[in-house]
């Protein structure tokens, strides 16, 4: 029986999630997969997730966020439009994403 993940031979270690979206690409296998996190004022910083596909929860908590279900999580699309994640739906394929409190959503 095959496994379902590829195996740690095959694997780069870091993928660059924005760069496979910019590339039009898609992942390659990797032991972590990087993105872009924003703060409530945009400054943004590199995170690494063991998942290629993190759920808005994973993000949140990776990032050092405490109180996961007081924030409110948005992808900034390539076309510079902001969508609104689910803390707890997978959604592929976003290069940055940006944690902001509910009280201060944007």
């Amino acid at each position: 029986m095959q496994s379902q993940h590829p195996s740690s031979d095959n694997r780069i270690p870091v993928e660059d999630v924005g760069a496979a979206i910019r590339e039009g690409r898609p992942l390659n296998p990797a032991h972590f997969y990087s993105i872009i996190i924003a703060d409530e004022q945009l400054s943004e910083r590199h995170l690494q997730l063991s998942d290629p596909v993190p759920t808005g929860r994973q993000i949140l908590i990776a990032a050092g966020v405490r109180q996961v279900d007081e924030y409110s999580i948005y992808a900034i699309l390539p076309s510079g439009e902001f969508e609104d994640l689910r803390l707890d739906v997978n959604r592929p394929g976003f290069p940055r994403h940006s944690p902001g409190s509910l009280r201060n959503a944007f």
